[in-house]
């Protein structure tokens, strides 16, 4: 697939301002059980790369294991990470204070999760000297992936915000940036045009996040190529669904329900639960459908 895609949003600097009353009714969003806590850090040969991991991961294997990673990643690839790890900062302290254990919570999770991603594609998809047009190429889209994730942080949180650009542009520079690490992947997207609060937008985009990276991840290690579709379409006048599905290897069929983690959580903010099942054929599809404003 070949498309451009015009970077989302704008660069946002400094702390943004934050809301200091609930957008959303307590009951249509998932009780923490502990505080967020500060994000370890773990720092590589170059001071400036920094693994911020989510609480409960933090053990010695763990943090020796990521370390390891992040002192083998090149320059090169440091940098790329930087870029990233900067836009989990920002989404961390903005927007109505109900929601912000979540939002330090996804923030912690997807700076493990990039941290993870970069290493693999420097393992598995090492930079040639002879093709300095794919380094570049992994630059842009770093760039263009992190203005996506700034352009979340909005400082009103019940503004409505049109999905589509940035949505778009996260599912990818996503699948651009680091498909390479686990074969040739292919994506397909399939988005209607919605306008949602902001905070609802936050939710919905980093949602799709967390799930593209789980099927990259989960679905597509080891086989070498695959597919990714994911779409947000209206199914009645008053109800999306936003859907995410690979032809990977699968969920065992001995595996639990999934009924927590980030991803429920933020489906949470949406009045959503994330349903799994297998895909017909192979795979997994992950759903979760939401309440929008009605067609007139």
């Amino acid at each position: 697939m070949s498309i451009e895609i015009q970077p989302a949003g704008r660069e946002i600097g400094g702390d943004l301002p934050c809301q200091a009353t609930g957008l959303v009714p307590s009951a249509t969003i998932r009780q923490f059980d502990i505080a967020p806590r500060a994000p370890g850090i773990i720092r590589s040969r170059n001071r400036r790369v920094a693994a911020r991991f989510k609480p409960g991961e933090s053990g010695s294997d763990n943090v020796t294991k990521i370390a390891n990673q992040t002192a083998a990643i090149s320059p090169l690839r440091q940098s790329i990470l930087n870029i990233l790890l900067d836009t989990t900062v920002p989404l961390a302290r903005c927007g109505s204070s109900v929601l912000k254990p979540l939002w330090v919570n996804e923030a912690m999770q997807r700076a493990h999760n990039l941290v993870r991603l970069i290493a693999e594609l420097e393992h598995k998809a090492p930079f040639h000297p002879d093709r300095p047009d794919r380094s570049l190429a992994e630059y842009q889209l770093a760039i263009d992936l992190a203005e996506s994730f700034r352009s979340l942080a909005a400082a009103d949180d019940g503004g409505m915000q049109p999905c589509f650009n940035a949505l778009q542009a996260v599912v990818f520079n996503l699948t651009e940036l680091f498909g390479p690490a686990f074969g040739l992947v292919f994506v397909d997207m399939s988005f209607e045009r919605l306008t949602l609060p902001a905070y609802k937008r936050r939710a919905l985009v980093l949602a799709a996040c967390e799930l593209v990276l789980n099927s990259l991840r989960h679905g597509l290690e080891g086989r070498g190529t695959g597919n990714i579709t994911v779409a947000l379409r209206r199914t009645a006048r008053a109800v999306a669904r936003l859907s995410v599905e690979d032809d990977g290897r699968g969920m065992p069929k001995s595996a639990p329900p999934l009924q927590r983690g980030i991803a429920s959580d933020l489906a949470a903010v949406l009045e959503a639960e994330v349903i799994y099942r297998a895909r017909e054929g192979g795979g997994t599809v992950a759903q979760l459908s939401f309440p929008v404003a009605s067609l007139v």
